[in-house]
């Protein structure tokens, strides 16, 4: 490894690898925030054929 880069980590820590860290839990985190599959899948479920609402409470 680049000398300079070692003692830089020595001095400060490992920042690249920190900064990566972070962006890696960053992604999770938006990952899991934007994932609407369990809704989408709840939606469809709900509705009956040709997109028609469906209320399991009002069948006949």
């Amino acid at each position: 490894m680049n000398v300079i880069y070692d003692q830089l980590v020595r001095e400060h820590g490992d920042v690249v690898s920190e900064a990566r860290e972070a962006a890696d839990q960053a992604k999770r985190q938006a990952e899991s925030a934007l994932d609407w599959s369990s809704l989408k899948s709840r939606f469809r479920s709900s509705q009956g054929p040709a997109g028609i609402e469906h209320d399991p409470l009002r069948s006949a």
